[in-house]
Protein backbone atom coordinates (compact mmCIF):
# COMPACT_ATOMS: atom_id res chain seq x y z
CA UNK A 1 0.00 0.00 0.00
CA UNK A 2 1.63 3.13 -0.81
CA UNK A 3 0.71 6.63 0.19
CA UNK A 4 0.86 9.72 -1.35
CA UNK A 5 1.44 13.30 0.85
CA UNK A 6 1.21 16.45 0.05
CA UNK A 7 1.82 19.22 2.26
CA UNK A 8 0.37 22.80 2.73
CA UNK A 9 1.41 26.29 1.49
CA UNK A 10 4.84 27.45 2.01
CA UNK A 11 5.70 23.55 3.44
CA UNK A 12 8.09 21.08 2.25
CA UNK A 13 6.97 17.69 1.35
CA UNK A 14 9.55 16.68 4.76
CA UNK A 15 6.51 16.73 7.66
CA UNK A 16 6.00 13.73 6.18
CA UNK A 17 9.62 11.84 6.61
CA UNK A 18 8.59 10.64 10.09
CA UNK A 19 5.57 8.60 8.55
CA UNK A 20 7.98 6.86 6.30
CA UNK A 21 9.43 4.93 9.44
CA UNK A 22 6.23 4.61 11.03
CA UNK A 23 4.13 1.90 9.44
CA UNK A 24 5.06 -1.43 7.94
CA UNK A 25 2.18 -2.44 5.43
CA UNK A 26 2.19 1.41 4.51
CA UNK A 27 5.09 3.37 1.64
CA UNK A 28 4.97 7.04 2.36
CA UNK A 29 5.86 8.90 -0.80
CA UNK A 30 5.80 12.61 -0.28
CA UNK A 31 5.71 14.54 -3.14
CA UNK A 32 8.09 17.77 -3.33
CA UNK A 33 6.35 21.09 -5.26
CA UNK A 34 8.42 22.42 -7.40
CA UNK A 35 10.73 25.50 -5.63
CA UNK A 36 10.35 23.85 -2.29
CA UNK A 37 12.62 21.68 0.07
CA UNK A 38 14.56 18.86 -2.09
CA UNK A 39 13.16 21.00 -5.70
CA UNK A 40 14.26 24.34 -4.34
CA UNK A 41 16.86 25.23 -7.05
CA UNK A 42 13.47 24.18 -9.77
CA UNK A 43 10.96 27.55 -10.23
CA UNK A 44 8.23 28.05 -7.85
CA UNK A 45 4.73 28.26 -9.84
CA UNK A 46 2.29 30.54 -8.94
CA UNK A 47 -0.19 29.00 -11.56
CA UNK A 48 -2.59 25.94 -9.44
CA UNK A 49 -3.17 24.40 -12.74
CA UNK A 50 0.27 24.06 -13.41
CA UNK A 51 0.80 22.71 -9.80
CA UNK A 52 -1.89 20.33 -10.31
CA UNK A 53 -0.27 19.44 -13.26
CA UNK A 54 3.41 18.57 -12.10
CA UNK A 55 1.94 17.13 -9.04
CA UNK A 56 -0.23 14.63 -11.27
CA UNK A 57 2.20 13.59 -13.56
CA UNK A 58 5.13 12.70 -10.55
CA UNK A 59 2.20 10.37 -9.13
CA UNK A 60 1.76 8.70 -12.32
CA UNK A 61 5.48 8.22 -12.83
CA UNK A 62 6.12 6.60 -9.35
CA UNK A 63 2.89 4.27 -10.32
CA UNK A 64 4.07 3.12 -13.29
CA UNK A 65 7.66 2.97 -12.41
CA UNK A 66 6.69 0.60 -9.21
CA UNK A 67 3.66 -0.78 -10.58
CA UNK A 68 1.77 0.59 -7.51
CA UNK A 69 -1.83 -1.55 -7.51
CA UNK A 70 -3.02 -0.50 -4.08
CA UNK A 71 -2.44 3.27 -3.02
CA UNK A 72 -3.94 6.59 -1.63
CA UNK A 73 -3.15 10.30 -1.42
CA UNK A 74 -3.32 12.71 1.19
CA UNK A 75 -2.93 16.70 1.00
CA UNK A 76 -3.47 18.75 4.33
CA UNK A 77 -4.77 22.83 3.53
CA UNK A 78 -3.25 23.75 -0.22
CA UNK A 79 -2.51 20.11 -0.51
CA UNK A 80 -5.44 19.39 0.24
CA UNK A 81 -7.13 20.77 -3.12
CA UNK A 82 -4.01 20.04 -4.91
CA UNK A 83 -5.07 16.48 -3.81
CA UNK A 84 -8.95 17.24 -5.18
CA UNK A 85 -7.99 18.07 -8.60
CA UNK A 86 -5.22 15.06 -9.22
CA UNK A 87 -7.79 12.51 -7.83
CA UNK A 88 -10.19 13.88 -10.33
CA UNK A 89 -7.45 13.11 -13.09
CA UNK A 90 -6.18 10.18 -11.75
CA UNK A 91 -10.10 8.86 -12.14
CA UNK A 92 -10.44 9.97 -15.60
CA UNK A 93 -7.63 8.46 -16.68
CA UNK A 94 -8.37 4.63 -17.97
CA UNK A 95 -4.58 3.54 -17.95
CA UNK A 96 -4.35 3.92 -14.04
CA UNK A 97 -5.33 2.44 -11.00
CA UNK A 98 -8.42 4.57 -8.83
CA UNK A 99 -6.87 5.59 -5.59
CA UNK A 100 -8.36 3.15 -2.22
CA UNK A 101 -9.12 6.37 0.08
CA UNK A 102 -8.55 9.90 -0.44
CA UNK A 103 -7.63 12.09 2.88
CA UNK A 104 -8.85 16.00 2.83
CA UNK A 105 -6.87 17.46 5.51
CA UNK A 106 -7.35 20.63 6.97
CA UNK A 107 -9.54 22.17 4.52
CA UNK A 108 -13.09 23.11 3.48
CA UNK A 109 -14.14 21.56 -0.17
CA UNK A 110 -13.29 24.33 -2.75
CA UNK A 111 -16.58 25.69 -3.37
CA UNK A 112 -16.84 26.38 0.23
CA UNK A 113 -13.89 28.30 -0.28
CA UNK A 114 -13.85 32.10 1.45
CA UNK A 115 -10.03 32.90 0.27
CA UNK A 116 -9.94 36.83 -1.48
CA UNK A 117 -6.79 37.46 -0.19
CA UNK A 118 -4.77 39.14 -2.90
CA UNK A 119 -0.82 38.57 -1.77
CA UNK A 120 0.46 40.84 -4.77
CA UNK A 121 -0.95 44.13 -3.32
CA UNK A 122 0.21 43.40 0.57
CA UNK A 123 3.53 44.93 1.52
CA UNK A 124 5.70 42.24 2.63
CA UNK A 125 5.82 43.27 6.44
CA UNK A 126 1.96 42.88 6.18
CA UNK A 127 1.83 39.54 4.54
CA UNK A 128 4.60 38.49 7.37
CA UNK A 129 2.42 39.37 10.03
CA UNK A 130 -0.60 37.56 8.31
CA UNK A 131 1.36 34.22 8.02
CA UNK A 132 2.24 34.41 11.62
CA UNK A 133 -1.01 35.15 13.15
CA UNK A 134 -2.35 32.41 11.15
CA UNK A 135 -0.20 29.97 13.03
CA UNK A 136 1.96 28.54 10.69
CA UNK A 137 5.79 29.83 11.27
CA UNK A 138 7.62 27.96 14.01
CA UNK A 139 8.93 29.95 16.77
CA UNK A 140 12.41 28.91 16.01
CA UNK A 141 11.39 31.11 12.82
CA UNK A 142 9.99 33.77 14.26
CA UNK A 143 12.89 34.65 16.31
CA UNK A 144 15.33 34.37 13.29
CA UNK A 145 13.78 36.61 10.52
CA UNK A 146 16.44 36.11 8.06
CA UNK A 147 14.93 32.42 7.76
CA UNK A 148 11.53 33.52 7.50
CA UNK A 149 12.72 36.01 4.91
CA UNK A 150 14.27 32.96 3.05
CA UNK A 151 11.09 31.23 2.83
CA UNK A 152 9.11 34.54 2.31
CA UNK A 153 8.81 34.09 -1.71
CA UNK A 154 8.06 30.38 -1.27
CA UNK A 155 4.96 31.02 0.67
CA UNK A 156 3.86 33.70 -0.86
CA UNK A 157 4.03 32.28 -4.27
CA UNK A 158 1.94 29.31 -2.69
CA UNK A 159 -0.50 31.87 -1.77
CA UNK A 160 -0.69 33.48 -5.11
CA UNK A 161 -1.88 30.38 -6.84
CA UNK A 162 -4.74 29.72 -4.43
CA UNK A 163 -5.84 33.00 -5.33
CA UNK A 164 -5.68 31.66 -9.28
CA UNK A 165 -7.75 28.55 -8.45
CA UNK A 166 -10.35 28.42 -10.65
CA UNK A 167 -12.70 25.93 -9.42
CA UNK A 168 -16.23 25.46 -10.85
CA UNK A 169 -18.12 22.57 -9.13
CA UNK A 170 -19.82 19.80 -10.81
CA UNK A 171 -21.19 17.07 -8.92
CA UNK A 172 -19.87 13.81 -9.05
CA UNK A 173 -18.64 11.20 -6.78
CA UNK A 174 -15.24 9.70 -6.28
CA UNK A 175 -15.27 6.15 -6.40
CA UNK A 176 -13.39 5.71 -3.08
CA UNK A 177 -13.11 5.79 0.58
CA UNK A 178 -12.81 9.38 1.42
CA UNK A 179 -11.38 10.37 5.14
CA UNK A 180 -11.78 13.97 6.06
CA UNK A 181 -8.88 15.21 8.46
CA UNK A 182 -10.36 18.55 10.56
CA UNK A 183 -8.86 19.92 13.60
CA UNK A 184 -11.51 21.26 16.27
CA UNK A 185 -9.73 24.85 16.13
CA UNK A 186 -9.82 25.12 12.91
CA UNK A 187 -11.51 27.97 11.21
CA UNK A 188 -14.19 25.79 9.39
CA UNK A 189 -17.54 24.83 11.04
CA UNK A 190 -19.22 21.56 11.09
CA UNK A 191 -21.22 22.15 8.49
CA UNK A 192 -18.32 22.94 5.75
CA UNK A 193 -16.38 20.03 6.99
CA UNK A 194 -19.31 17.57 5.97
CA UNK A 195 -19.79 19.38 2.77
CA UNK A 196 -16.64 16.48 1.77
CA UNK A 197 -19.59 14.04 2.14
CA UNK A 198 -20.72 14.99 -1.48
CA UNK A 199 -18.05 13.33 -2.59
CA UNK A 200 -17.77 9.94 -1.42
CA UNK A 201 -18.65 7.58 -3.43
CA UNK A 202 -18.12 4.73 -0.91
CA UNK A 203 -17.41 4.91 2.73
CA UNK A 204 -17.04 8.81 5.03
CA UNK A 205 -14.99 9.27 8.10
CA UNK A 206 -14.56 12.58 10.05
CA UNK A 207 -11.48 12.65 12.00
CA UNK A 208 -11.17 15.31 14.23
CA UNK A 209 -8.27 16.47 16.15
CA UNK A 210 -7.52 18.60 19.34
CA UNK A 211 -5.89 21.63 17.93
CA UNK A 212 -6.17 24.22 15.04
CA UNK A 213 -5.12 24.28 11.60
CA UNK A 214 -1.47 22.71 11.72
CA UNK A 215 -2.48 20.17 13.52
CA UNK A 216 -0.48 17.92 10.95
CA UNK A 217 2.91 19.16 12.65
CA UNK A 218 1.55 19.29 16.60
CA UNK A 219 -0.57 15.80 16.04
CA UNK A 220 1.50 14.35 14.01
CA UNK A 221 2.02 10.63 15.08
CA UNK A 222 -1.27 10.77 16.35
CA UNK A 223 -2.92 11.78 12.30
CA UNK A 224 -0.46 8.65 11.12
CA UNK A 225 -2.26 6.41 13.82
CA UNK A 226 -5.80 7.54 12.22
CA UNK A 227 -4.48 7.14 8.22
CA UNK A 228 -3.16 3.81 9.24
CA UNK A 229 -6.93 2.44 10.63
CA UNK A 230 -8.49 4.26 7.71
CA UNK A 231 -6.17 2.28 4.96
CA UNK A 232 -6.54 -0.82 6.77
CA UNK A 233 -10.49 -0.38 6.62
CA UNK A 234 -10.09 0.66 2.44
CA UNK A 235 -8.23 -2.46 2.13
CA UNK A 236 -10.43 -4.85 3.72
CA UNK A 237 -13.34 -3.18 2.23
CA UNK A 238 -11.86 -3.46 -1.50
CA UNK A 239 -11.55 -7.60 -1.15
CA UNK A 240 -15.41 -6.78 -0.61
CA UNK A 241 -15.66 -5.29 -3.82
CA UNK A 242 -13.43 -7.07 -6.30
Amino acid sequence: MYLFCLSYAGGSANIYNKWKKKSEFIDVIPIELAGHGSRMREQLSSDFDVIVDDVYARIRAEIKKNNIEKYAVYGHSMGCWITFEVARKLFSDKDMPNPLRLFFSGNCTPECRDYDVCVDSMSDSSFREMIINYGGVPDTVIEHPEILDFFMPIIKSDYCALASYNHKYEPFRFNCDISVMNGINDEFDEKKVNEWKKYAGRKFRIRNFNDGHFFINSLNDEVFDSVCRDLKESISEEINYA
